[in-house]
């Protein structure tokens, strides 16, 4: 079994969908978005955003070159440290090949974000307030979305 195909079998199986609710906001925006890498295939880019409380928090947005909404896959990282070796590249780059639009939030007083961590509840509002953004772009089907996590990020999804 091929590394992809290994990952999406996990997805299979551990992942949830997260209920559709009434929609994202009107007008919901990133506050920066930066291309950090570009092939063919996938399309990176670093992002900023407001969560609760007004906290500017960093993300990070891997999405398939593939046109049209494609579903939206929420990966909720491990660990205390931030993205780390998952900026332009890891799982996220991965499952964007796969032609998902993937969304990796750093938490609250990770990678530049304003904060500071308190394991799985604030974070859960800026997980939540950059799925919300990402479901008003043109590229992400609201009708197609997956949460998960581990460890950390576990908890938060």
């Amino acid at each position: 079994m091929n590394r992809l195909s290994a990952v999406l079998l996990v997805l299979a199986l551990v992942s949830c969908a997260v209920p559709d609710g009434p929609g994202p906001s009107p007008g919901a925006n990133w506050l920066t978005e930066e291309r950090t890498f570009e092939d063919n295939t996938v399309r990176i880019e670093r992002v900023t955003y407001r969560s609760t409380g007004g906290l500017r928090i960093v993300g990070q947005v891997c999405r398939t070159t593939i046109l049209g909404r494609r579903p939206v896959m929420v990966v909720n990282h491990g660990g205390f440290e931030g993205l780390g070796a998952d900026w332009n590249g890891g799982l996220c780059k991965t499952l964007a090949q796969a032609g998902f639009v993937v969304i990796e939030s750093s938490y609250r007083g990770e990678d530049g974000s304003e904060g500071a961590v308190e394991f799985c509840l604030g974070e859960v509002d800026d997980v939540l307030a950059m799925l919300d953004i990402a479901l008003a772009q043109p590229y992400a089907d609201r009708a197609r979305v997956t949460m998960i996590g581990l460890s950390h990020g576990g908890c938060i999804g």
